[in-house]
């Protein structure tokens, strides 16, 4: 839902027309966009920053599958996602590639971090 709140800031809405688009929009209680609606206008930048990561994850998980074909294991790859946790994005692309490296050398599945059910 970040990517549809623009308009608080690009088009100027209210608070209650941010709400009531995201009422209409969302599958989320009012009280809890009440609570987004807050966050996003005192940071601007979070849904757009949100956004970004959330696409970068998709291709870093893109390039992992095909990397690995059958042997991609979406456990796996949120394990490594979660191993060393809150990372920028160049800094999570290349911790993934060097995982992706490791299994490539060793012929095997990467490992499913410890915790994480398969």
């Amino acid at each position: 839902m970040p990517g549809k709140i623009t308009g608080i800031h690009a088009f100027g809405w209210s608070r209650e027309r941010a709400l009531g688009f995201m009422t209409e929009h969302g599958p989320m209680p009012p009280e809890f966009l009440a609570a987004e609606i807050d966050r996003y206008v005192v940071m601007p930048g979070q849904a757009l920053a949100y956004l970004t990561g959330h696409l970068e994850m998709l291709r870093i998980r893109e390039d992992a599958r095909q990397r690995l074909g059958p042997a991609f294991s979406l456990p796996a790859f949120h394990g490594a996602i979660l191993d060393h946790g809150s990372l920028s994005m160049p800094t999570l692309a290349r911790s993934i590639a060097s995982w992706l490296d490791q299994a490539a050398e060793s012929g095997d599945t990467p490992p499913v971090r410890k915790g994480v059910q398969q």
